[in-house]
């Protein structure tokens, strides 16, 4: 579950002074300036914050693609916290390949089980490479502008609404003590002067209505961010078209090495060494061609 500590104490703030508000039965501010003008800025914010929590959703899981394991992802965001680079670590494909490599060389590379091995290792490990391209420009295009969104327009936004509920309060107590100071009553108690008054009414005023058109303006700023995060869509899908496409050719170069390793031993009269490269147009490993000759 999330929590976040700072809109918990902005909305408890937002509580407490519409309590007061109510208890001095006067109206809240946004009232007196405009109900249609709350409306839409409510609208906006609602729009963002929806882009907020789907923004951090596709981020969590965009990282859970590019790196599974959960350990690694946290440590990484630890090391980037504290602007250090995380280090290079293998994929799990190319994990697969140098285990499959290692395997070939101990069982020989040179019987048939052996170089499928190699030749199975050797495009595992291609994968990987593959793969890690991917991460990379799925990071560049696609995570870097949501989280940008996340690092900066968010906080932005979350900075400027609690500037907004700041003088949104300071105008509800001009309005306090400029309806206070109205009476005879209260100036001969020593209250405000009505003049003085309705002044900071004015000036709480105006700067409510200058930190309402900031707030505005970072608000309709999402269709920009949201035209960003398309672009980086639309290049997530490209890079991942491209890391299949590379997949499907070098397993399909691999599948005609295996076809060819396994029609070898159907065949009489020759290694399975040799059949292999003759199908390949690999050159054979040194004593296949030898052990032929002497088999003759």
């Amino acid at each position: 579950m999330e929590f976040n500590v700072r809109r918990m104490v902005s909305d408890a703030g937002t509580l407490i002074t519409r309590a007061v508000q109510m208890s001095s039965g006067e109206r809240p501010p946004e009232s007196t300036e405009g109900g249609e003008d709350g409306a839409e800025m409510a609208e906006m914010v609602e729009r963002v914050e929806v882009t907020r929590r789907r923004s951090e959703g596709l981020v969590h899981h965009v990282q859970a693609l590019l790196q599974p394991n959960p350990n690694i992802r946290m440590e990484e965001f630890l090391l980037g916290k504290l602007d250090r680079k995380a280090p290079a670590r293998p994929t799990a494909l190319e994990q697969l390949g140098q285990a499959m490599t290692e395997a070939a060389n101990d069982l020989g590379p040179a019987t048939a089980y052996g170089r499928a091995l190699l030749r199975c290792g050797e495009t595992e490990q291609r994968l990987g490479l593959a793969q890690r391209d991917f991460a990379r420009a799925a990071s560049a295009t696609f995570l870097r502008p949501l989280q940008s969104f996340l690092d900066s327009d968010c906080r932005a936004i979350a900075r400027e609404r609690s500037r907004l509920e700041t003088a949104r309060a300071a105008l509800a107590l001009a309005l306090r003590r400029s309806a206070s100071a109205a009476t005879a009553h209260d100036a001969a108690r020593g209250g405000c002067p009505p003049l003085q008054a309705e002044q900071h009414e004015a000036a709480a005023r105006d700067e409510f209505r200058r930190q309402s058109r900031d707030v505005t303006r970072l608000l309709e700023g999402v269709d920009n961010a949201h035209a960003e995060q398309l672009q980086g869509l639309q290049d997530l899908v490209e890079a991942q078209a491209a890391l299949f496409a590379v997949g499907h050719r070098y397993l399909a170069g691999l599948q005609r090495q295996l076809h060819s390793v396994t029609a070898s031993f159907q065949m009489s009269g020759q290694s399975p060494e040799a059949t292999e490269h003759d199908a390949v147009g690999l050159p054979a490993p040194p004593g296949a061609v030898a052990r032929s000759g002497g088999d003759e």
